[in-house]
């Protein structure tokens, strides 16, 4: 009797576990879209990792993972990352979004092989929503693992292979985004003009992106736009800008001669001074008077922006000034990603920027988005109405289809011509789901055959979208106890 009463006890506990989970997880419904908001949909870092990448390389390696646990993820996040960011771009497009920003970190280390799977996943994904979708450069996207910018380093971050230099991703970027304007914005009633800094970057003789390769994100190579949109009649700018712009930095991200010492990365500028990416930006931008509101999406929040003495950049000068009417203020919006946060929500946080000299300070809210491929992957669908700005995350798994996968998983029973990446037999190790690449002797390439040979299985491949979702998402869950 006390055994049953116990197990009776348990029960319910777990059940009100189960139901807190589920009421802090579980999405928010998202509304259809209302005729005076502008529907954004906001997505990133996906780090679509090379499969040519090499443990070998001194920033991706066990014991880099042990001390940061960003250096390398589970086989089956790596593996499927790319796949996974279509599925995610369709959850999306479920919304009918006005247009889709990709704030940055698309690749892992910026090699070729890299770029040309994200990009052909982005743009297959623009064709299928019928929707633009724009790019906003992150430092994973040409620094290797996001933080060595010496040539020597990119190469061996792709094992020797090719990769983008800034001036090449800046074009590849500019291209993109290009496209998505000519192709879908025409009929867009949101969508007013666009412009891009294509041009002036590419026309200064040993500057800008024509300046030697190892000095071009210290020189002006950047890629921004102005996207001049309207919202129920209120006018204002969507501003993509590059965050990994160290032109301004007085103290260059690097130490000594050394190529192993010149790290980049660790916190994101955007340049200010005369010739600048933010004079470029204010130049083509909406003038203050005439705009209602400014929406800024950068790969770095704001706060990894703040102007102090080693000059890392000024966001006050990005923003909008106050309206001058209470009733009709200037509403500054900051879209961000970057952090990886783990906890997708419907959280705007407010914060001001008070100019350098204490002269001005802007008000302005900021929205961070979360990891395709990190803890439980998430993206966010963010609505600008005149009223109010709201925010709806969008999961891959909700708490409950995070419970079927795991029982789907659970149920799997592979044949003996899986072989193992290292020692044991279990389906997670098998199926590079665990962090047993932190181990020796551990064959990420075993595990990679595994996973495609599972989803060629005729039982498999007809619901592949569902067990690509559920392996990345269980994988990603391993992953998050560690962070």
């Amino acid at each position: 009797m006390k055994t049953k009463s116990l197990a009776k006890l348990g029960s319910v506990l777990t059940a009100i576990w189960l139901a807190g989970c589920t009421a802090l997880q579980s999405p928010v419904a998202i509304p259809q879209k209302s005729e005076k908001a502008l529907r954004i949909a906001v997505i990133a870092d996906t780090q679509v990792t090379s499969k040519e990448a090499t443990s070998n390389y001194l920033f991706r390696t066990p014991f880099a993972d042990r001390v940061v646990n960003v250096a390398m993820r589970t086989t089956a996040q790596e593996v499927l990352a790319a796949e996974h960011l279509g599925y995610m771009l369709d959850s999306l497009g479920q919304q009918s979004p006005d247009l889709v920003l990709y704030l940055g970190d698309g690749a892992n280390s910026g090699c070729d092989d890299e770029i040309d799977q994200f990009f052909t996943v982005l743009a297959a994904a623009r064709d299928r929503l019928k929707a633009p979708v724009f790019f906003v450069v992150g430092n994973h996207d040409y620094l290797a693992t996001g933080n060595q910018a010496a040539p020597s380093m990119r190469a061996l971050a792709c094992k020797g292979g090719g990769y983008v230099t800034k001036a090449e991703l800046v074009a590849r970027t500019a291209q993109f985004n290009s496209e998505s304007w000519q192709r879908y914005a025409a009929g867009n009633t949101g969508l007013l003009g666009f412009e891009d800094s294509l041009e002036s970057v590419m026309r200064r003789p040993g500057k800008g992106c024509l300046a030697e390769e190892e000095g071009q994100q210290e020189q002006f190579c950047f890629y921004a736009a102005v996207l001049k949109v309207n919202s129920a009649g209120r006018t204002g700018d969507i501003i993509l800008a590059d965050s990994s712009d160290y032109s301004d930095v007085v103290v260059q991200p690097r130490i000594g001669r050394s190529d192993l010492a010149q790290i980049a990365g660790k916190r994101g500028s955007i340049s200010w001074s005369r010739g600048g990416q933010t004079e470029w930006i204010n130049d083509h931008a909406s003038k203050a008077a005439s705009a209602d509101f400014r929406i800024i999406a950068t790969h770095y929040p704001s706060g990894d922006l703040s102007w102090n003495r080693f000059w890392t950049g000024r966001p006050g000068d990005l923003m909008l000034g106050q309206g001058v009417e209470a009733s009709s203020p200037k509403k500054n919006l900051w879209l961000s990603a970057h952090t990886h946060v783990s906890t997708p929500g419907e959280k705007i946080v407010s914060l001001s920027f008070e100019n350098h000299d204490g002269s001005d300070r802007k008000d302005y809210e900021e929205i961070n988005v979360g990891s395709t491929t990190d803890h439980i992957p998430h993206a966010a669908i963010v609505d600008v109405a005149p009223d109010a700005i709201r925010k709806y995350p969008v999961r891959s798994r909700t708490v409950e289809q995070q419970h079927e996968c795991r029982q789907m998983i659970n149920s799997i029973r592979l044949a003996d011509s899986y072989v193992s990446p290292r020692r044991g037999q279990s389906v997670a190790l098998r199926l590079g789901m665990t962090k047993a690449y932190r181990k020796r002797a551990y064959q990420p390439e075993v595990a990679r055959r595994n996973i495609e040979m599972f989803l060629a299985e005729p039982g498999h491949a007809s619901e592949r979208e569902k067990w690509v979702r559920c392996l990345l998402t269980e994988a990603a869950r391993v992953e998050d106890r560690f962070w």
